[in-house]
């Protein structure tokens, strides 16, 4: 019917080392999504006496289609474990492996439409303000104030309300009053929710109490995985049929970006990778920069 899909699987730590042995991988495929995570700005950048500092962090979501575009409702999420590693959870459940599983999701308001053209992006942020202000991070190599969108919460005297549209905190559990991705890289996907979120319906992973929430991965319009470095980039969270490789900028605090590589420029407009494989998808950028290619901002952000 027109659309692209990606047929994907992956399994690990299987010994490959015999010739005559079979492997068995379980193969899935996924539609390549109008909407695609452009470039991500997670590992933070330092200050002028050497401090960390990660409230600079952002997430651009670009309309890689033909088509417009509305964001009304689209969440973003990020998935448990918060960090790469080589134990990872259990799920209860025989349908465990058709969800993906969030420790935090925010929701773009579903009271009004947001369209976005083919070729514009929108700017999620931590805290849209301009970060090389003197009294939040001189060194910062970004200037957000034009963001669509801002996780704000008022937890220091440092963060403002500012002209980008607050999203909804639609799941929660944890205590820590911030929105923030681990600068040791995340496994991030945006969604488009068939029901709505109920906070109270969430599942623990088999042996432990902490809370979560399931996401049909059939939901998941992208997603992309970061890692800390190169050693673990085998050390997947989620599913191949979502990503099948992983992305890392290598370190923490370097002021450095994840940006989708063009595959071609369409009537003026940059068409991006989208093979569902991060490793081959993104590159390192030197320094972060929003909208990068000649992306445009939608029409309605009128601050921009």
């Amino acid at each position: 019917d027109g659309f692209t899909y990606n047929y994907s699987g992956n399994v690990v730590n299987i010994p490959i080392t015999n010739p005559n042995s079979i492997v068995d991988i379980d193969v899935s495929a996924a539609k390549s999504g109008a909407l695609v995570f452009k470039e991500v700005f997670y590992c933070g950048s330092r200050t002028p006496t050497g401090g960390s500092y990660f409230r600079d962090q952002y997430y651009e979501i670009y309309n890689n289609s033909d088509f417009i575009q509305n964001v009304k409702g689209l969440c973003i999420a990020i998935l448990h474990p918060m960090t790469a590693t080589a134990n990872l959870p259990q799920w209860p459940g025989e349908d465990a492996h058709l969800y993906v599983y969030a420790s935090t999701i925010w929701q773009v308001p579903d009271n009004m439409d947001y369209p976005i053209n083919p070729g514009e992006s929108i700017i999620i942020a931590q805290m849209a303000d301009n970060h090389q202000q003197a009294h939040l991070n001189l060194n910062s190599p970004v200037n957000l104030l034009s963001a669509e969108f801002e996780t704000f919460v008022n937890s220091t005297s440092l963060i403002r309300d500012n002209p980008a549209i607050n999203m909804r905190m639609a799941f929660w559990p944890s205590p820590t009053p911030q929105w923030l991705t681990t600068v040791f890289g995340a496994a991030l996907v945006i969604f488009y929710p068939s029901e709505p979120i109920d906070p109270n319906k969430t599942v623990s992973p088999i042996g432990l109490t902490s809370r979560h929430y399931r996401i049909l991965i059939k939901d998941v319009v992208d997603g992309v995985e970061f890692v800390g470095n190169a050693n673990q980039v085998q050390l997947k969270r989620m599913p191949a049929v979502i990503d099948a490789g992983a992305m890392t900028v290598g370190g923490t605090y370097l002021g450095v970006s994840a940006a989708r590589k063009v595959r071609e420029t369409k009537d003026g407009r940059v068409i991006l990778y989208d093979t569902n494989n991060s490793s081959d998808d993104f590159e390192v950028m030197q320094t972060p920069q929003i909208r990068r290619y000649g992306a445009k901002a939608p029409a309605w952000n009128t601050w921009k």
